[in-house]
């Protein structure tokens, strides 16, 4: 929790010099780092991404970090034998980063309470699962700092995590 908290501070507190980052790159290693995760959770993991690498400025590190809490979160909420699905798109100067599981509605009351700190939308959950509601806070702060936006949509069973982020040229 201590890590988690100092990452939250850092995101909320960012000033690091920008490079120019290969975010496919950043993608493509964080979900093969967790190809273990989801076989030993019996969940599929897909990976849909453009042919051409594609860039944006910002700190290497916390963007890594940031696809590293979506796919955690995602497992975390699949049951067995369910998928999660990972998509990187361009669009008209921006890239969106999704992150897509199967899983129940997040009543849209809590949509935007899930990115505060220490919350926990199910309160029979508690420290022990090494989760302490500072992820997608920490996901927020990240993706603030880089000038994009997050968001969560549920629809059809699926609950989509989407990050919207400028891209370099």
């Amino acid at each position: 929790m201590v890590r988690q908290l100092l990452e939250l501070s850092r995101a909320e507190q960012i000033s690091a010099a920008r490079e120019r980052v290969n975010i496919s790159r950043v993608v493509q290693g964080e979900t093969l780092a967790f190809e273990a995760v989801f076989f030993e959770q019996e969940v599929a993991l897909s990976l849909e991404m453009p042919e051409q690498d594609v860039y944006v400025r910002g700190d290497e590190a916390q963007l890594g970090e940031l696809v590293s809490i979506l796919l955690d979160n995602a497992v975390e909420h699949t049951e067995a034998g369910g998928m999660v699905a990972v998509c990187l798109c361009v669009g008209r100067g921006n890239l969106t980063l999704s992150v897509t599981n199967p899983g129940p509605e997040i009543p849209r009351e809590e949509q935007e309470k899930i990115f505060h700190r220490f919350y926990r939308s199910d309160e029979a959950r508690n420290g022990e699962s090494g989760h302490y509601g500072l992820g997608l806070a920490i996901a927020r702060a990240t993706v603030s700092a880089h000038g994009g936006s997050i968001g969560v949509a549920c629809k059809e069973g699926k609950v989509i995590f989407s990050v919207i982020l400028p891209m370099e040229r």
